[in-house]
């Protein structure tokens, strides 16, 4: 476990602060912070981490699509073998497009949360939120379809009294979209969108029904869903999350780091600074540091309710497929769930 620890598989990297949208969930929504990371940092950044394993490098925000060194960014990954995703809200998505795929963007996470458009917009705050995002996969799709080369298509869905009743008239644009993989996430940071307990129980039985509709198609509900409005987790391999052993969160802009993308807002004693300063490479592995992430994974269960991966980590059937010996097939495991 000690060794697992030492070699996170997947790392965020948060280039900028700055959102070209105003989603009523998040604290980046219409952000005009002109802090980026530089492009020589970011290639510092991303040296280091192919020094401590990393396989997959994940860009993030704010929108970080807008970075003006968004394709240098990752082509500089692909050229040092790695795989790279990014999120997106799909705004941009129609003008990049292509571009994309010219640089060899292995997966984008992009957020839809309803089906219909006026729902999403809304919710997003801004026109032609749907429609670009919408047409910019459609574009991917069609690019995939096209070529041997193809962008792993997933899609982030929040979980609001908005959204929630709408869920299986999602199937057949995911479909539409060529999507392969899809999260839904619970409503955080705005206790207007927030389901009542009443609401919660009608979700359970969509989200039962979703369940079963999905396991006839190819797209892979990436959370077990129904246990999304859980308080409680019920873990069953030795009571550990995972996430703070295999991710690493790099906050590009205020030159820090931390082991899981969510932690930031619960563990500050986590948290790694300067890192390009002293070389991430050097303090991921510090003897105490490691000791606390190890630490960490033993009370995360009772810290991080309702986070996507502790979701992802209660689904029995993987918590089964975790129980492997050799550490190398669990990196490969794990990173292969995790993305």
């Amino acid at each position: 476990m000690d060794k697992l620890a030492q070699s996170p598989v997947l790392a965020y990297i948060r280039i900028l602060e700055s959102c070209n949208a105003g989603c009523m969930m998040c604290k980046f929504a219409r952000s005009k912070n002109k802090n980026v990371v530089t492009f020589d940092n970011f290639k510092k950044i991303v040296n280091d981490l192919v020094q401590i394993g990393v396989k997959e490098i994940r860009l993030t925000g704010g929108e970080p699509t807008i970075h003006k060194d968004i394709i240098p960014m990752i082509k500089y990954i692909k050229s040092l073998g790695l795989k790279t995703s990014l999120i997106t809200n799909g705004l941009t998505l129609p003008l990049l497009a292509k571009q994309y795929e010219e640089a060899g963007l292995d997966k984008i996470i992009c957020s839809l949360d309803s089906p219909y458009v006026e729902i999403h917009n809304e919710l997003r705050g801004k026109d032609k939120m749907f429609e670009n995002a919408t047409l910019g996969l459609n574009l991917i799709n069609q690019y995939n379809n096209a070529s041997i080369y193809k962008i792993d298509i997933s899609i982030n869905t929040v979980i609001s009294n908005k959204t929630f009743k709408s869920l299986l008239d999602f199937i057949p644009l995911l479909k539409k979209l060529g999507v392969n993989s899809w999260s839904l996430i619970q409503i955080k940071d705005n206790k207007d969108l927030e389901l009542s307990a009443k609401e919660i129980i009608e979700y359970e039985g969509i989200a039962n029904t979703l369940q079963k509709r999905l396991a006839e198609t190819k797209i892979k509900l990436r959370t077990n869903c129904t246990n999304i409005f859980c308080k409680k987790i019920n873990y069953d391999f030795d009571n550990i999350c995972f996430y703070p052993l295999c991710v690493i969160y790099i906050d590009a802009i205020n030159n820090t780091a931390i082991p899981c993308n969510c932690l930031i807002h619960r563990q500050n004693d986590l948290l790694l600074s300067k890192i390009i300063e002293k070389g991430i490479d050097k303090i991921w592995n510090e003897p105490k540091y490691v000791e606390k992430r190890i630490a960490f994974t033993k009370v995360a269960t009772k810290t991080c309710i309702g986070c996507d991966p502790s979701n992802l980590f209660s689904n029995q059937n993987i918590i089964n497929k975790l129980k492997i010996t050799n550490n190398e097939d669990l990196r490969e495991m794990i990173l292969n769930e995790i993305r």
